[in-house]
């Protein structure tokens, strides 16, 4: 990939003091053009040639030809000009040779020669650059060729060759020397050469068998023909094809400057507009890139590149200076491409030099040491930095082979002190060489071991001597050095694995975890196994620890955890991970791959033994839209309002009753939800029977009373007979309530009315005890005894040691009072009363208040418990709070 900057300014040409356009080229139809010497020309369609200076002006203006003018070409080492066109109004094409010496002395050029080329239609021009020789092609594919001074007509030898027959000639360009020239010739469906000399033409050779459009190839400053096709950009030499650079375009002009490729394309979208893009080859970059409307011509002169337009419009491109490029380049750390720059801008040594010593620095910080090495060796024998800043730089960063390599390059440059030397053979000793490796070999392999271990290991691994290092490490139970060195350095991994199979449990543990990640790149399979063998083994491993070391392989990692499930060793994160993979799965798998993976992720959740985390999980299924996961997470986790909505966000009608349904019990609520979703469809769905039995269950299990149920028939969508039967239900219920009701208060008005006569016979009246026998012992009474208002007696022997209370009615007075008491207990219970009211929502509130009034929460303190010196008097603020919300029920 080519990287993009800017190195040119774009300019719109204007008349001096104006903002607009210049207008010197605005009049003219221009047909072709060409540009040097101090000067551009523009041919007109009419046969004129307008000379442009450097403002753009034109002072000089002929009549070249008396109908049209098609061709032109200026010398670059000779002040001359080439044209071809048309005196006549007949086919026959006049080559003209025009001397621009005496241009600006008489205001217009004389003719050196003037020649016919009969009845031909002239496709394109070329002239070599020291202007000896000349090439036409011609529409018939062929090339008349030119050879010697092309000023005088008796100095000229001149052939006629064929290219390709009944191909127009799309392109000609010469290149070579004085002596012998190679005429590169296209076609629209060939790439040709043909050798040009004093002694004739050579056979013509076929580079290639595409060819090019007209305008859409140029000669290099290398000698090699550059061709623009749509699919890529093709060079060509004398022996054949070069490089390509697969640059895709519409191409409609090629041309050459200075070391740039200037290529003009159409743009893809507009069809007004065109896209000119400068590469630079040599060092592969894009130097400009910009967009153009109609572009006509492309011609350089005075170091720009001018763009002409087709309403003479000019643009000029300027190239930045070379430090303002390098310095951009410099910024963006792009300092091989600002070498290259430098170099193919011939910029002095010393300058380059200072680039080498930035571009190191910059690799040094980066951590490329064995980079920077390279660029500081280039810094030797110019004294730009001294060899110490470079010497310290590597001793710190413990780059001991690359700082030998600094010091190699000093002695064999003639630049080392005896410094230098000292340090070199210092290195020496740390790094493989011949002449060292036997002392180091006998140093290593001692059988008593009295050095340190640690430090010989990594100076031997420094140095390259692995098996050395292996050796030692063995010997040591060094594992960390053993493993290293393969993994790392000799890259055995089998060996690594097995090694690691041969350790204690423990050790073998800790050691995977440290290299189990670089084992599964190239053993996946090999790894797995051994990783289930050690986490169901007898000792087993926590499995837990090793799914990171699966990051880059997901397969082996799925096989891994279901191995290890099937296993029993279960966890929470193995199940999440599980699912995970089984979620996630590749972008370019088949819909079948898809389904598989959902119904073993759906499996894998609805198993009751699968232990994972319900709320990780029902992330990962939100995460993949996955929705049969979901419903089954909702029903875990007792989500009961998510699985409703989820069927009311499709509008699965006969589920979401379902739903509601199945979930009644533990959730009656949803009958809520239902009706209003239901409710609000549109009458044409024909929900009616479900809209019933919603009604129906909403009404068992007393979610919202029959008022607020009708206004929330009333406010949807609902059928009018079904509110109407709806409402003539709860009427003829309510009725049939009261009428109950009715009776029921009548029956406990008598009855109280009876139990009042009761109390009052007994507090006032007389009791009469005319009982005959013991109510326990069922014997015929006789004194003493004991008679109770309950209608009991007993003899007093009977009773026992408590005469005061009736032994067949205690337990019953006993439970009486029990209850009594828990009713006074629980009407005082205010915070309780208050949360059953919140947590009622559309239900019977005023249902609960009645219920607290019942249990006597605005009942008077009884007389025993003020003479306890407890009196339960009701916060004032609480009963305002109490008669406030009785009032809000009352009202619904």
């Amino acid at each position: 990939m080519w990287r993009r900057f800017q190195f040119f300014e774009k300019e719109l040409v204007k008349d001096t003091g104006s903002k607009e356009a210049k207008q010197s080229l605005k009049k003219i139809s221009i047909a072709c053009s060409s540009g040097g010497n101090g000067f551009l020309f523009f041919g007109d369609i009419e046969g004129g040639v307008h000379v442009a200076n450097r403002d753009l002006d034109i002072p000089y203006y002929w009549k070249a030809y008396n109908r049209t003018l098609t061709h032109m070409q200026q010398g670059t080492q000779k002040n001359l000009l080439v044209t071809v066109g048309n005196d006549e109004d007949s086919i026959d094409s006049t080559v003209k040779v025009w001397n621009l010496e005496v241009l600006e002395t008489q205001g217009f050029p004389s003719v050196y020669r003037s020649f016919q080329l009969g009845h031909m239609t002239v496709t394109e021009l070329a002239v070599s650059p020291d202007c000896a020789a000349l090439a036409i092609g011609m529409a018939d594919g062929t090339v008349i060729i030119s050879l010697g001074d092309i000023t005088k007509d008796r100095a000229i030898s001149s052939w006629k060759t064929t290219i390709r027959r009944g191909y127009p000639i799309t392109a000609l360009g010469f290149v070579g020397n004085g002596r012998k020239w190679n005429l590169f010739a296209a076609t629209s469906d060939s790439v040709s050469v043909v050798e040009v000399t004093r002694d004739g033409l050579g056979e013509v050779e076929t580079l290639d068998g595409r060819g090019c459009e007209i305008g859409c190839a140029a000669i290099t400053s290398s000698d090699e023909l550059v061709i623009g096709r749509k699919e890529a950009i093709y060079f060509y030499n004398s022996h054949g094809r070069g490089p390509c650079r697969a640059f895709e375009g519409d191409r409609k002009i090629c041309s050459w400057f200075r070391n740039y490729l200037v290529v003009v394309d159409q743009a893809p979208t507009n069809i007004k507009y065109n896209t000119l893009t400068i590469y630079d080859d040599k060092n592969k970059f894009i130097g400009y890139s910009g967009s153009f409307e109609n572009v006509y011509a492309v011609v350089s002169e005075w170091g720009f590149i001018f763009v002409v337009t087709k309403d003479g419009t000019v643009y000029k491109l300027v190239e930045k200076d070379t430090q303002t490029k390098l310095e951009t380049l410099f910024r963006k750390n792009l300092y091989q491409v600002a070498i290259d720059m430098a170099d193919s801008n011939h910029l002095d040594k010393n300058a380059i030099v200072e680039i080498f010593v930035q571009y190191g620095d910059h690799l040094y910080d980066k951590g490329d040491y064995d980079g920077a090495i390279e660029q500081y060796i280039k810094t030797i024998g110019f004294g730009t930095i001294e060899p110490s800043y470079v010497i310290k730089q590597f001793l710190d960063a413990q780059r001991i082979h690359n700082l030998t390599l600094y010091l190699e390059k000093l002695h064999e440059a003639g630049e080392a002190n005896d410094n230098h030397t000292t340090l070199l053979l210092n290195c020496y000793t740390k790094l493989k060489q011949r002449e060292n490796s036997q002392k180091l070999d006998d140093f290593i392999k001692k059988p008593d071991l009295k050095f340190d271990i640690e430090t010989a290991i990594r100076v031997c691994r420094q140095a390259g001597y692995y098996e050395h290092v292996l050796e030692l490490a063995k010997r040591t139970g060094s594992h960390y050095w053993v493993l290293k060195v393969l993994l790392e350095d000799l890259r055995r991994d089998r060996e690594a694995l097995a090694y690691i199979m041969s350790l204690p449990f423990h050790e073998a543990q800790e050691n995977f975890r440290k290299y189990g990640q670089l084992l599964i790149q190239t053993l996946p399979t090999e790894v797995t196994i051994f990783l289930l063998q050690l986490c169901t083994g007898s000792s087993k491993a926590d499995p837990d620890q090793f799914i990171p070391l699966f990051v880059n392989s997901p397969d082996h990692l799925i096989q891994f955890l279901q191995d290890v499930l099937d296993k029993g060793r279960a966890t929470p994160l193995l199940f999440n991970t599980l699912l995970d993979l089984y979620l996630r799965g590749d972008d370019d798998e088949t819909p079948a791959i898809k389904k598989q993976r959902q119904e073993k992720a759906l499996e894998l959740l609805s198993n009751p033994q699968a232990n994972y985390d319900t709320g990780t999980a029902l992330v990962l299924c939100q995460m993949q839209d996955f929705k049969q996961g979901q419903l089954v997470l909702y029903e875990k986790l007792m989500l009961y309002n998510e699985i409703l909505q989820h069927y009311m966000d499709i509008d699965d009608y006969a589920n979401v009753v379902k739903t509601c349904r199945k979930y009644s019990k533990v959730a009656p609520y949803l009958w809520a939800r239902a009706l209003v979703y239901l409710t609000d469809k549109d009458p044409e769905l024909n929900l009616r029977q479900e809209i019933i039995e919603v009604l129906r269950n909403i009404d068992s299990n007393n979610i919202f009373p029959p008022n607020q149920v009708i206004k929330m028939l009333s406010q949807g969508n609902a059928y009018l007979g079904l509110i109407t039967s709806y409402t003539s239900k709860h009427i003829q219920e309510q009725e049939r309530e009261i009428s109950e009701d009715t009776k029921r208060i009548k029956s406990y008005q008598e009855e109280t009315a009876r139990h009042r006569q009761e109390i009052e016979d007994l507090t006032v009246g007389v009791k009469k005890f005319q009982f005959h026998k013991c109510t326990r012992c069922s014997q015929v009474l006789d004194l003493p005894a004991v008679h109770f208002l309950c209608n009991h007696s007993f003899h007093q022997r009977c009773l026992g040691e408590n005469e005061n209370i009736c032994p067949e009615c205690a337990e019953e007075n006993k439970d009486f009072r029990n209850r009594q008491r828990a009713l006074e207990e629980n009407a005082r219970k205010h915070s309780e009363f208050f949360r059953q009211l919140d947590t009622s929502g559309n239900n019977d509130g005023f249902g609960i208040i009645a219920k607290y009034f019942g249990r006597g929460v605005f009942d008077k303190p009884q007389q025993e418990t003020v003479e306890a010196g407890v009196l339960p008097t009701l916060d004032p603020g609480l009963f305002q709070d109490l008669v406030g919300t009785l009032i809000t029920e009352l009202k619904k």
